[in-house]
This record gives structure tokens, C-alpha cells and sequence, in this order.
């Protein structure tokens, strides 16, 4: 028999990969399903298959893990808000915006543990959920916050508070999302396509009646704060 090849670098860091994935899929689901507070370092191990040691030498501990996850799950959902506002023509906001709507819910749809995620553990308060926000909630809805300033600067959208509209903008999306059990009970299942699009559908126009309704004629462009 031939003698067996030595491992290399590079399957060593394929097979690590696949370890802290098998982490991260078995932590989520167990966040999912209990909550973490209810969840222990020993339940992911068991869930996932590994010995506890694997745990801490690639996370370290239950709150970096949990954190982990979150990043995880939010990069996911990375691309509905990646794009910079810098190449949107002027004038063309709204269309970029009713794009963005469309584009956030075929990706919550598509990610729909995140949403719960989310509400479960980003309302909590602690450093490493601050720094997740910091470092992939808050840059996306600064971008959001740009192109609405375009469009203000443009005349293509109504001036007022730049950040009340894009938190408003990101909240109508997101409701259906974080809510979807209760809305479900109530018989509306955003998962269902149809469903989605009609409230994609909805949502758009809410922003055609407030946010940036036909402009008035020889109304000049104006920023705003």
C-alpha cells in the first residue's frame, strides 16, 4: 500500500473552512430554534458533531461564536444594500430606490432566518453586537442615506430629514420580514411570491405618494439634513 500523502496547506484550510462552517449552520439553527441565551457551547458541539475543543480554537468563546453568526448571516444579505449611491445618475433615484425595495425583499425571502435573527439578538445590547452593527448595519444604511441626498440635491425627491427617510425607507421592508409569523396567522405570507411581490408592489408606491411624489414644476433642487 502506498504510503499516504501528507496533508497540505491547502486542504488543511479547506477542511478548517468546512469545520467553522459546520459551526456557524449548527449555532444558527439552535439560535433559531431556542434563542441563544438557551443554547450552550456543549449543545452547538453535539449538534455539530465536533469535540468542544473545536469550538474555542476557532471562535474562542460562546459570545464570539454568536457574533460570528450574526456576521455570517448579515454578509449574506450583503448585496441588497452593497452598492454605492456614486453611480446613480442624477434624476434617477427613485428608480434606483424601487430597485433596492425589490432587490431587499427577494433577499429576506431568500435569507429568511435573518430577520430573526435580528430581532432576536441585535436588540440585545452588548460590544460585539454594537460592532457587527458598526461594521455591516450601519455603512449600508449610510449608502441609503446617499443616494437619498442625491435625489434631494437632484430634485428627484422630496426634501426633509435624510435619515428619518432612509430608517423609514429600510423599516418598510424589513416590517413585513421580522413580523412574518404574525402577518402569516393574519393570512399574509410574504415568502409566498405573489404575496411578496404585491407588497414589494405596495411599498413602492407608498414611497411614489411621500417620498418623492411628481415634483412641482420650476420647483428647484434642494438638499437636505
Amino acid at each position: 500500500m502506498a504510503p499516504r500523502a501528507p496533508a497540505t496547506r491547502t486542504t488543511r484550510t479547506a477542511a478548517a473552512t468546512a469545520s467553522r462552517g459546520i459551526l456557524l449552520r449548527s449555532a444558527r439553527d439552535l439560535m433559531l430554534e431556542r434563542g441563544s441565551e438557551n443554547v450552550s457551547i456543549r449543545d452547538i458541539a453535539g449538534r455539530a458533531g465536533v469535540n468542544l475543543s473545536q469550538i474555542y480554537y476557532y471562535f474562542g468563546s460562546k459570545e464570539a461564536l454568536k457574533a460570528a453568526v450574526l456576521f455570517d448571516v448579515i454578509s449574506e444579505f450583503d448585496p441588497t444594500l452593497a452598492s454605492p449611491a456614486a453611480g446613480v445618475a442624477a434624476g434617477a433615484e427613485p428608480a434606483a430606490l424601487e430597485a433596492l425595495i425589490d432587490a431587499a425583499h427577494g433577499r429576506l425571502a431568500e435569507f429568511a432566518v435573518m430577520p430573526r435573527l435580528m430581532l432576536r439578538e441585535l436588540s440585545r445590547d452588548g460590544a460585539q453586537l454594537r460592532d457587527i452593527s458598526g461594521r455591516l448595519v450601519l455603512p449600508r444604511l449610510r449608502r441609503l442615506e446617499q443616494l437619498l441626498r442625491r435625489g434631494q440635491r437632484s430634485g428627484a425627491i422630496r426634501r426633509g430629514p435624510v435619515r428619518i427617510q432612509a430608517a423609514l425607507c429600510s423599516s418598510l421592508f424589513l416590517y413585513w420580514h421580522l413580523f412574518r409569523p404574525v402577518l402569516r396567522a393574519y393570512g399574509v405570507d410574504v415568502l409566498d411570491p405573489a404575496t411578496r411581490r404585491a407588497v414589494a408592489g405596495e411599498t413602492k408606491r407608498l414611497l411614489r405618494d411621500g417620498l418623492y411624489g411628481a415634483p412641482r414644476r420650476g420647483a428647484k433642487p434642494k438638499g437636505g439634513r
